[in-house]
């Protein structure tokens, strides 16, 4: 059973590409330039110390003020990115269309969202050991500093203060990424690797890798890239690109609720420190893990190919 379409791209596979990485970039600067504008008017704050924030937030005293022009400029930089980007690349430079980010026969039931929240979640503990993993391999010291830096920035831009700041932190850190990185990762990338190679394992496991490597924390590359391919999966076999933003928003909330949890409870634990999980853990999470994946595809399989021989609007 074909599972994903061909689309019809009208770009060369590398005009394509190229295209779209220009693009992203393009707008990503742009909001970029936009968002300094707009924080020197909200906050009054210069490109230099905005700079500064981003390099050391923890040096300044004023940790609300750091949060909410950090937070700001995320929100801005992603929506130009992710979502400014890929849209013209999709719309204009290839003149698709948004129903065409999900195939014919996608599937749309409630057992579908309640398998892939699931999923993710029971998976949580071995995501936890790759991540413990990656961290002992070896490292040069200018790797480790700056996953400690990193580790201290979202530590800070979490430490919400105040319903407003919450909304600015759950926009920037859950939602935006969820959404625009589906888009631009799975939606476009997978799919115009799909037409190209016409392998969907080589065009799920390379678009993972490249959504992996552009976060640029190499002691989280492993479990990132797994994570990855696991939306790709998700997104090949039910056709419904909104499925592989719903896991991605489920991982990132509950991400995001473990650190306020530990900074809650647990604040002298050190951000961004890794803990081993023990064996069984570990196996428990992957069978539980195995047979949720199993379910998935037992009801998403044969609703595909029900929905290809009886074809309707999505």
């Amino acid at each position: 059973m074909q599972l994903a379409e061909r689309l019809p791209f009208r770009t060369a596979p590398w005009q394509g590409l190229l295209s779209l990485a220009l693009l992203v970039l393009a707008c990503m600067f742009l909001a970029q330039f936009i968002g300094l504008f707009l924080l020197k008017w909200l906050y009054g704050v210069s490109l230099e110390e905005v700079e500064q924030m981003a390099a050391a937030p923890l040096r300044w005293k004023d940790n609300y003020k750091v949060r909410s022009v950090l937070l700001l400029l995320q929100i801005i930089t992603a929506a130009g990115g992710f979502f400014g980007g890929t849209l013209l690349y999709w719309y204009g430079v290839e003149g698709l269309r948004w129903k065409q980010w999900c195939s014919s026969g996608a599937v749309n039931q409630g057992i579908h969202w309640a398998l892939v929240a699931l999923l993710l979640i029971v998976l949580l503990p071995f995501v936890s050991f790759l991540e413990y993993w990656n961290h002992q391999l070896p490292a040069g010291g200018w790797v480790l500093q700056k996953e400690q830096e990193l580790a201290a920035l979202t530590s800070l831009l979490v430490g919400f203060e105040g319903f407003g700041q919450a909304l600015m932190g759950i926009l920037a850190i859950v939602l935006l990424p969820a959404i625009g990185e589906e888009l631009l990762f799975r939606g476009v990338l997978q799919n115009r690797l799909l037409a190209w190679t016409r392998n969907p394992h080589m065009a799920i496991w390379t678009a993972a890798l490249v959504f992996s490597l552009v976060h640029f924390q190499f002691l989280g590359l492993l479990p990132r890239w797994i994570l990855g391919a696991l939306l790709g999966y998700i997104y090949y076999w039910s056709g419904n690109l909104l499925l592989a933003m719903w896991g991605h928003l489920v991982n990132n909330g509950v991400a995001l609720l473990l650190i306020r949890f530990q900074q809650r409870f647990f604040p002298e634990l050190t951000p961004g420190a890794t803990q081993s999980v023990h064996w069984g853990v570990v196996l428990l999470s992957l069978i539980a893990a195995a047979v949720t994946l199993y379910w998935f595809v037992s009801v998403t399989l044969p609703l595909r190919e029900k929905n290809n021989s009886h074809p309707s609007d999505f």
